[in-house]
């Protein structure tokens, strides 16, 4: 009998007793089915996250602590990795799309920017280039 450990509960069950990532796949939930039900009625009944709860939430999608977080933020002076701007509540998490790992962190703007250009540097590049050689616009 194959077992796995519940991530909120902490006990040991029967892989029976997690749900499928995805239907035909092999890997489970972290959660167990009681406490996916718990956590699901507690959604639908309009429980409200508190912020650090839903920093925490999106921080293990990182595999990063909300320690580790802070740190990186105040190893970066609590601003964006790449414009500079100072915001120390709004720093989001940038990682590599391809291997997960986490580079750093920026504002909600240069976030958006690398995951609309899909992380590839000769694309950005190319922008680059493209707004030097319009003449139009000056760089800040």
């Amino acid at each position: 009998m194959e077992t796995k450990t519940c991530n909120v509960c902490g006990e040991t069950k029967d892989v029976e007793q997690f749900y499928l990532l995805r239907k035909g796949g092999t890997r489970r939930k972290a959660k167990c089915i009681a406490c996916n039900r718990v956590a699901m009625r507690d959604y639908m009944r309009g429980r409200k996250l508190t912020e650090e709860e839903k920093t925490r939430k999106r921080l293990k999608k990182y595999g990063i602590t909300l320690d580790e977080y802070h740190e990186m933020s105040e190893a970066q002076g609590h601003c964006c990795s790449i414009c500079d701007k100072n915001d120390p509540n709004k720093l989001f998490v940038d990682h590599c799309h391809q291997s997960g790992q986490v580079r750093g962190l920026l504002c909600l703007n240069c976030n958006s920017l690398l995951g609309h250009a899909k992380d590839n540097s000769d694309f950005l590049m190319s922008a680059v280039m493209y707004l030097r050689s319009s003449g139009t616009c000056r760089s800040e």
